[in-house]
């Protein structure tokens, strides 16, 4: 019964039937509750559904039962990675390369973990002795190179083979945009999404096309998906406290607006906090610690302070909450919204 089932159950995981995959992989542990491929993919599943820290515990729970399982590893790095755990993920690669040198799964997730963290010289060397010809990652690692020409010619070479494939037409989206044919990049992304409308870091790429072109309202529409993107490389605070959209009055009330991405990003959002303070009643900025300082002297009218990253659950203390990166999806809809003027204070 357990190897049918199993086979059944993976055939409708891998066509995304997740509820009916997760129902029959619960079937095969009900019959063997030590079947570790069952255990493993039900963890898959659990991550890929949202529940990764469950996911996680699963994993370890099997490892700790089968210390040597690579694929199990390699699946332990990806949800740690999707967790923002960068390091122990890493070392979940490393441990699963140990085993079987070479593993495709683990090669190429770690590929892209050390792109993540511009890694490159290791991400060169990785890719070189991969088994396999990953146009993806090699265009990943070129356009962080800056040979965006490069990168577009291992993706169209790639093309020419599998000209319907939704993962190549993704990776060639922010390397048209990266050549500044923001129109291109459009198209391609659009076509991607007919072929895969799930695919979370498109409406990102698709984003960042329609701001490079100056259709910033479908822009900031699409920039709210980028949560939802692998790619991107801030996490979700979990605040148990409403989100600000722009549309409830704010007057007489209190608003916490909290960091996102790089420091460079953080500045170049912070042109918008003039507007927000001047909307709301009161307002809190949390931001790097680096920036502490220049914010608080800029925005005299707002609290400052550092993000501590060990408490980012539980009640908020103010009415509101939002990332920083929202603002502009308010207060700079359109070009003629972006005046130029001075905002920080030396």
């Amino acid at each position: 019964m357990a190897p049918s089932s199993l086979d059944k159950a993976l055939h409708l995981h891998r066509s995304g039937r997740l509820k009916e995959a997760e129902r029959l992989y619960l079937q095969v542990l009900k019959a063997s509750p030590a079947h570790e491929d069952a255990r493993r993919l039900l963890a898959v599943l659990k991550h890929q559904s949202g529940r990764s820290s469950e996911a996680l515990a699963d994993l370890d729970r099997l490892l700790a039962s089968r210390p040597l399982f690579p694929e199990a590893l390699a699946n332990r790095g990806v949800v740690l990675a999707a967790l923002g755990r960068a390091d122990e993920a890493e070392a979940a690669f490393r441990q699963a390369l140990e085993l079987v040198p070479g593993f495709p799964d683990a090669v190429l997730q770690l590929a892209r973990l050390l792109l993540a963290q511009e890694r490159l010289d290791e991400v060169g060397r990785l890719l070189a002795r991969a088994p396999q010809d990953w146009p993806v990652e090699k265009a990943a690692l070129a356009h962080k190179l800056g040979a965006f020409d490069q990168a577009e010619a291992i993706l169209r070479r790639a093309l020419e083979a599998r000209p319907d494939d939704a993962k190549l037409l993704e990776a060639l989206v922010p390397v048209l945009t990266a050549l500044g044919r923001h129109q291109e990049a459009i198209g391609t992304a659009r076509a991607a999404l007919a072929l895969a409308p799930s695919q979370p870091a498109l409406r990102h790429n698709l984003a960042l096309a329609l701001l490079g072109s100056g259709h910033l309202e479908e822009g900031w529409a699409e920039y709210a998906h980028r949560w939802d993107s692998p790619h991107f490389p801030s996490h979700q605070r979990p605040l148990k406290g409403p989100r600000w959209d722009g549309k409830a009055d704010i007057s007489s009330r209190s608003i916490l607006v909290w960091r996102e991405q790089g420091v460079g990003d953080e500045i170049s959002f912070a042109s918008a906090l003039p507007d927000l303070i001047e909307r709301a009643g009161r307002v809190v900025v949390e931001c790097s610690s680096k920036l502490v300082p220049l914010f608080a002297r800029s925005f005299p009218r707002a609290l400052v302070r550092a993000e501590e990253r060990g408490q980012v659950e539980g009640a908020l203390e103010t009415d509101f909450q939002m990332p920083i990166g929202d603002l502009f999806s308010i207060f700079r809809p359109r070009l003629e919204r972006f005046t130029g003027q001075a905002y920080l204070s030396a």
